[in-house]
């Protein structure tokens, strides 16, 4: 089956090895912050549009592409394709319309998280490839 939706998300790992993770307006999970690609963007593109609108304020830079992840949406079932980038980020997080919640979330912590499955299954590959 071919993915429906195209989506793009930030890997920001600070010093203490933590993960950044977002909690959508629409989603009740917590998801490195990304969304949706449009026609016309590149995946770059895209995701500094999105980390925009859902952070204002926060200064980006994007690094290396990591991984290219299969999965479904938690809120619509929808199949999708999510390419994740490690990044740095700084600055004050401030929240756009769509974000709620952010936070740096250590190994042991994550899993006490609620998360969509293909956030744990790119949180399971930065285990397994030693960046968390």
């Amino acid at each position: 089956m071919i993915p429906s939706r195209v989506i793009v998300a930030l890997l920001a790992i600070d010093g203490e090895r933590r993960l950044l993770l977002v909690r959508s307006a629409e989603k009740d999970c917590w998801t490195p912050p990304g969304g949706k690609v449009e026609r016309g963007e590149t995946l770059k593109q895209a995701l500094m549009r999105e980390l925009a609108e859902e952070l204002p304020g926060l200064e980006v830079t994007i690094g290396k592409s990591y991984k290219c992840f299969r999965g479904t949406t938690p809120h619509s079932g929808r199949l999708v394709e999510v390419h994740t980038f490690f990044g740095e980020v700084s600055g004050s997080i401030k929240y756009g319309a769509e974000v709620t919640g952010s936070q740096w979330v250590s190994r042991r912590k994550l899993w006490g998280l609620a998360l969509s499955q293909i956030t744990a299954d790119i949180i399971e590959s930065l285990i397994r490839d030693g960046h968390l």
